[in-house]
């Protein structure tokens, strides 16, 4: 399970980081999954309402301390696979392209996971026309080109079972701070683990 307040930490400004971005909580992924089960056999006919709340993300209004996607380059999306795994989407918005970084590849092939990341890839394009996105950056033409997904190769992998959700948390720490994803040692999951708990224990 991936903890509601870490969507709060990562949002907030920091001169550390080099990149634009902003990262969206698990809430995303389940509304975005949630419009593909409902309309995705008659997807050519669907249409996003104006206040839907994936709008709403987008538009920096969701979660807290959200940034408006306007003014980013990337979004970090936590993604779960078939109800059983989190995987992590990073979301370039310009180049059209989401990749993904799985710490347990072995339990779904290229093929499993681009049916299972399908709806967000569908989505993003009704998202961004929403908030035209694509006029805001110089194109004025609606676009609904499709998006790719490429699953990343020889990144950390997992040890025990039930770690995707620490994996997906460093693996956005790393990227977020340009840091070699080669350099992630259990031991950094190890000190995230005390850190949660200690927060919990706070509450």
């Amino acid at each position: 399970m991936l903890p509601s307040s870490f969507s709060e930490v990562a949002n907030r400004k920091s001169s550390s980081f080099s990149q634009r971005f902003t990262i969206v909580d698990t809430m995303f992924w389940q509304n975005a999954q949630a419009r593909w089960i409902k309309h995705g056999k008659k997807w050519n006919q669907f249409k996003l309402p104006e206040n839907d709340i994936l709008i709403d993300y987008a538009n920096g209004l969701q979660p807290l301390y959200s940034v408006k996607w306007h003014d980013v380059d990337i979004v970090y999306v936590p993604i779960n696979v078939w109800a059983s795994h989190w995987v992590l989407g990073v979301v370039h918005l310009h180049r059209r392209i989401i990749y993904v970084y799985d710490s347990l590849m072995g339990i779904n092939n290229n093929a499993r996971l681009q049916v299972a990341i399908k709806p967000l890839a569908k989505l993003l394009l009704h998202i961004l026309n929403a908030i035209t996105y694509y006029g805001f950056h110089g194109d004025t033409k609606v676009n609904y080109q499709e998006w790719e997904i490429e699953r990343l190769q020889d990144i950390p992998q997992q040890e025990n079972d039930g770690d995707c959700g620490m994996f997906v948390i460093k693996y956005v720490e790393y990227l977020m701070h340009n840091h070699p994803l080669k350099s992630l040692t259990n031991g950094d999951k190890v000190i995230l683990y005390e850190i949660l708990a200690y927060v919990m224990n706070s509450c």
